[in-house]
């Protein structure tokens, strides 16, 4: 191998239903770049029907590429431009690329561009995502982690550490609505893997959580392994879910994490509906359509309305210090199972990460020193 180069093992992309694992050479890193040893990445639970049935989803980089998007790791190589970054350091990666000369512009490492010239130009700048033993990531999508806080003394395992992405999307809506410790908040719905992890970061921040959904099994392990959570199974009426979700007292803000689906779901005006005056409202779901707004109860009411998408660097710092703080909890600590897998078996991985859409069971990638 040229000492000039990384050589690391991926699982590249060249069309729907055509991947494999390759051995793939990195280039040394420039300037405002840094090469990660990957440790352990969460496997997308859309993976099998985007990569191997080619089902249609948002554009993604220039193929051959690497997916995946969920990932811890160590630093190997830097680009000399860093003050307190050091090979060795173990590190989250915020995988929301913001352009540097345009922070406006935004793209998701390793899946998807939002749709401007610009954004793609940034998106295959750093092309290929997590699904790999290594990967080229901006210097400031790293966050240094506390390695002897988080694995020595407060007991996690590496695949635990990517779940601190997950709860930076909730972090980035709550913060954004201006959550406060003391506040109600309902969460809908309530048992997918972001939402689900919205609901501890909405506890953790100190509200008291009504966790709404279909799937009282999951519900059930929610209330079960975070504090403060009422949970609610959703029936599909506006009037008596609203209802419902008033019951231990009209709520300060609604959260909605509706996934993407025809048609507008009934639990949206449910929580519209149930708001106190002042209330707050936030988007966080990817339904296609139309949002209906009672405009005139939201108008007498003064709700508040906002969109979020992810989150800012600030609220990830702020995700990774309630972690090492312990005020988070990760891993099998907050209710989390791991099925983990090696990167040639990704076939399997595929299909269980398919299975096991919901909160509670996350499949991850392994590698290296994660593995042992």
């Amino acid at each position: 191998m040229a000492s000039n180069t990384i050589q690391y093992k991926a699982l590249v992309v060249e069309s729907p239903g055509n991947l494999s694992v390759k051995d793939t050479q990195l280039p040394q890193p420039d300037r405002g770049d840094v090469v990660i040893r990957v440790l352990s990445s969460y496997v997308n639970t859309n993976s099998n029907d985007v990569l191997v049935k080619g089902q249609p989803f948002l554009p993604g980089s220039d193929r051959p590429h690497v997916w995946g998007c969920l990932a811890v790791g160590r630093v190997e190589a830097t680009g000399g431009d860093e003050v307190q970054l050091k090979k060795g350091d173990l590190v989250a990666c915020d995988n929301l690329l913001r352009a540097r000369d345009a922070p406006d512009v935004e793209a998701i490492q390793g899946l998807f561009y939002k749709f401007s010239p610009e954004s793609k130009k940034l998106m295959n700048t750093y092309k290929d995502g997590f699904y790999a033993e290594c990967a080229n990531v901006p210097l400031e999508s790293l966050h240094v982690l506390n390695e002897d806080l988080l694995l020595n003394q407060l007991g996690y395992q590496i695949q635990d550490l990517p779940q601190i992405l997950y709860l930076a999307v909730g972090m980035g809506g709550l913060r954004k609505i201006g959550l406060k410790a003391g506040e109600t908040v309902v969460i809908a719905p309530a048992t997918g893997k972001f939402s689900g992890n919205a609901v501890a970061m909405a506890s953790a921040l100190g509200a008291t959580v009504v966790a709404a959904s279909r799937d009282k099994t999951v519900l059930d392990q929610l209330a079960k392994h975070i504090p403060r959570v009422h949970t609610l199974q959703l029936q599909g009426d506006v009037q008596k879910d609203a209802e419902a979700m008033q019951q231990w007292g009209a709520p300060d803000v609604f959260v909605d994490f509706s996934p993407t689906s025809a048609g507008m779901p009934s639990h949206i005006t449910s929580g519209i509906q149930a708001l106190r005056p002042n209330g707050r409202v936030c988007f966080l779901g990817a339904p296609q359509g139309n949002v209906e707004i009672p405009y005139g109860m939201a108008f007498f009411k003064g709700l508040t309305f906002t969109f979020s998408f992810m989150y800012s660097r600030q609220d990830f710092q702020q995700v990774v210090r309630m972690a090492e703080s312990g005020v988070l909890q990760l891993g099998a600590k907050g209710g989390q199972k791991f099925i983990p897998y090696k990167l040639h078996d990704w076939k399997q991985a595929f299909e269980d990460a398919e299975k096991h859409s919901k909160w509670g069971n996350i499949v991850s990638f392994v590698f290296n020193e994660a593995e042992k």
